[in-house]
């Protein structure tokens, strides 16, 4: 006689029913697994790019000694993303040193915002993939316990049909094994659209710290464009 406990329901189901199972806890594992490392990732970028606006809030910093900072240098990520903005930066001002009379401060600082808007699109992009996971672990687990469960139902109604039993006791077991897997498909869906909203939150949280930056950023060209313009005087 099949027990009443979980794991004698999955031990007795048939073999559709554990194929389902077997899938459903591989989505649960990776969705955990995910959100483990997307999380601890996004952490590490939101604190070295803190580190970053605090370099760039100091009002003595100029735009070309910030490659130099030691805070930067350890920060990899942080000091390559500002870094390549300040060599794109000196690029196009020697552009519009030898070609000033198609150039001005104004679209210079237009193809600037683009380009550091472009890298701040790409590092919040890279994080916000992973976001597609979570979503379609959440969307599939429902549905493939629901499969389980109808399967089940459909296995058990034959088992009656050749039986020829239909009292409580033969369709009980039944309908519990077929039902096993609507309940493991939900135990999977909820943690992986908690995960979903929660770290959307954060990645929004990245992208607000990055425009915070690039804001701080633009202030920096800005003032050493009037310096240029005012030592071309």
């Amino acid at each position: 006689m099949i027990g009443n406990s979980l794991w004698q329901l999955v031990v007795h189901s048939d073999t559709m029913s554990v194929i389902i199972l077997l899938l459903l806890f591989i989505l649960s594992v990776t969705s955990w697994s995910f959100a483990i490392i997307t999380l601890v990732r996004l952490r590490k970028k939101i604190a070295i790019f803190n580190d970053l606006k605090i370099v760039l809030n100091n009002q003595t910093l100029r735009l070309d000694a910030i490659d130099g900072d030691a805070l930067l240098k350890k920060n990899t990520i942080a000091n390559d993303f500002i870094t390549n903005q300040v060599v794109f930066f000196k690029t196009i001002r020697e552009m519009m040193i030898c070609y000033k009379r198609e150039y001005n401060n104004q679209s210079m600082i237009s193809v600037l915002e683009e380009q550091l808007y472009d890298a701040i699109d790409a590092l919040v992009g890279a994080e916000a993939q992973g976001i597609a996971v979570f979503v379609t672990i959440a969307g599939i687990s429902p549905l493939l316990g629901l499969l389980g469960t109808v399967w089940g139902l459909i296995h058990a109604f034959l088992q009656i049909s050749q039986t020829q039993v239909a009292d409580i006791v033969t369709v009980a077991p039944g309908i519990s094994e077929a039902l096993i897997t609507t309940l493991a498909g939900l135990i999977v869906a909820i943690p992986a659209l908690i995960f979903c909203n929660f770290i959307s939150n954060r990645v929004r949280a990245f992208e607000s710290l990055l425009e915070t930056i690039g804001i701080r950023y633009r202030l920096l060209v800005i003032e050493q464009l009037l310096k240029d313009s005012h030592a071309s005087l």
